[in-house]
C-alpha cells in the first residue's frame, strides 16, 4: 500500500510538472507579436503635453502603432480617451512596418498630476494583439 501511495504521488507530481511548459508556451504566444514597446510624456506648455512612443514587432506588420491613449488623473480616474481614428491623430497608427515611432500632442487641465495608459496594437496575417503600457506620471 505504501508503494502504491509513493507511485501515485510520483505520477501526480509528474502530471503537474508536465503541464508547466505548455502553460509557459501559451504565455509566450500571447505576446509573440511584440519585440518592444515604449512611451514617454513631455510637458510642453501649460496644459499641453506630448506623448512619444515606439513599438517594434517581430516582423513586418499590417498595422502597427497605438490604438488608444487613456489620460488618467493621479487617482486613477479617466480624463479622456484619444483614438487613432480621431481627427488629428491618424499618426498614431501605421502599416507595413516592423518598427513605428511617432508623437501626439494633447491638452489637459493644468496644475494636476496625470499618467497615460498607452494601448499598443499590432496586426499581421496571423492575428492581432493589444498591449497596455503605463507611463510615469507628469504634471501639466
Amino acid at each position: 500500500m505504501k508503494k502504491f501511495r509513493v507511485l501515485l504521488a510520483f505520477v501526480l507530481v509528474f502530471t503537474i510538472l508536465a503541464g508547466v511548459p505548455a502553460a509557459l508556451a501559451a504565455t509566450e504566444r500571447s505576446s509573440q507579436f511584440y519585440s518592444s514597446v515604449y512611451a514617454d510624456v513631455d510637458k510642453l506648455d501649460s496644459g499641453v503635453a506630448e506623448v512619444s512612443f515606439t513599438v517594434t514587432g517581430l516582423h513586418r506588420m499590417k498595422m502597427i502603432g497605438v490604438k488608444e491613449i487613456k489620460v488618467c488623473n493621479s487617482s486613477g480616474g479617466d480624463l479622456k480617451h484619444i483614438y487613432y481614428t480621431d481627427s488629428g491623430y491618424s499618426n498614431l497608427m501605421s502599416s507595413n512596418k516592423i518598427t513605428y515611432a511617432s508623437k501626439a500632442k494633447f491638452t489637459v487641465p493644468s496644475g494636476h498630476e496625470y499618467y497615460l495608459v498607452v494601448y499598443f496594437y499590432v496586426k499581421d496575417s496571423y492575428g492581432a494583439s493589444t498591449k497596455p503600457y503605463i507611463t510615469d506620471s507628469f504634471r501639466a
